[in-house]
């Protein structure tokens, strides 16, 4: 049988902190994207250029989607640090004798 755990809150809202600029990092990446037109594939490439165009409209959705999934992480993690904490103090004033 186990004898119990410990949460470090602190270290819960420094990794929230990271995951945070983990995520502004990937926003910033759809920021640095820029809109060709076809005739920047040239004659040939033209042909090919509705494709291409779709797939990068397809990428930056992507990148968009990672962007969105690290910031409902880092939010996930602050809920959690936020509630165990909330925890502990109940837990803590019960134990002082003290309405929580």
């Amino acid at each position: 049988m186990g004898t119990g755990f410990n949460v470090n809150v602190a270290e819960m809202r420094v990794h929230a902190r990271t995951v945070a600029t983990c995520s502004t990092q990937v926003q910033s990446a759809t920021g640095a994207t820029q809109s060709v037109s076809d005739a920047a594939f040239g004659m040939i490439g033209q042909f090919f250029a509705t494709a291409i165009l779709a797939a990068c409209g397809d990428v930056l959705q992507g990148i968009q989607k990672v962007a969105t999934a690290f910031d409902d992480v880092r939010k996930g993690i602050e809920d959690v640090a936020r509630e165990y904490e909330q925890i502990d103090l109940g837990n803590a004033n019960t134990f002082a004798g003290r309405s929580a």
